[in-house]
């Protein structure tokens, strides 16, 4: 998992900043949230999601509950972990 810092939100398209100061620009639609995220909140994401050259690559990635029919079980590379001020949430890659 690779922790990333949101540095700016622009809809869909989330700016992520690496520990190195890399910023990596993703779409990424969330579901499920109480709040929105915000500048500042971190997300730990797999690196291959991040792969260009991974087959399961997208340019639009959706994120919602755990146990939602929309995900894929037992896919530890579809999870992710958002850490807010006041929260740890676990979210689901989404497909189709």
């Amino acid at each position: 998992m690779k922790e990333l810092q949101i540095t700016k939100i622009n809809n869909y398209e989330y700016e992520l900043k690496d520990e190195k100061n890399k910023i990596i620009k993703m779409n990424i639609e969330f579901y499920d949230l109480k709040e929105p995220l915000k500048i500042n909140d971190k997300i730990s994401i797999s690196k291959e999601l991040l792969d260009k050259n991974y087959p399961e690559y997208d340019t639009f990635y959706r994120f919602g509950k755990l146990d939602s029919i929309y995900g894929r079980k037992n896919s530890n590379i579809d999870i992710i972990e958002i850490k807010t001020e006041n929260e740890l949430i676990y979210l689901q890659r989404y497909y189709g």
